[in-house]
């Protein structure tokens, strides 16, 4: 079974869209000591990877990456994520509402445009 920050480190890479590979590069690493560090039962992710990667990707949360708390991103990038969820929620919330109102003002239409039956007509 995989470590948590080993599957952190996975996450980053699958987020930014990276390979192996590409990681390996860019931290001046060999891909087979990446892909090691990576498999199931790899020896987990070694504290040269852990600091290449926070230099590689400045906006990418230390606290996040080590022990899982907070967002993934520091900073305004963190904030922006966050406040966005809320909007989403906020917005998929308002429009929930606003087709329930227009549902009930339909209902209601519909009910005072049909004609009035008169009774006693001769």
């Amino acid at each position: 079974m995989k470590n948590a920050v080993t599957q952190r480190v996975i996450e980053v890479l699958e987020s930014k869209n990276i390979t192996q590979n590409a990681l390996a590069d860019k931290l001046g690493m060999y891909q087979q000591t990446i892909s090691k560090q990576l498999r199931e039962d790899g020896s987990g992710v070694s504290l040269t990877t852990v600091v290449g990667m926070l230099e590689l990707f400045p906006d990418l949360s230390a606290e996040w990456l080590l022990r899982g708390e907070g967002s993934m991103e520091k900073g305004a990038k963190a904030l922006q994520v966050q406040f966005g969820n809320v909007l989403n929620n906020t917005l998929v919330q308002t429009i929930d509402s606003l087709n329930t109102t227009i549902a009930m003002l339909k209902e209601r239409l519909q009910a005072y445009e049909q004609p009035k039956k008169v009774s006693g007509a001769v």
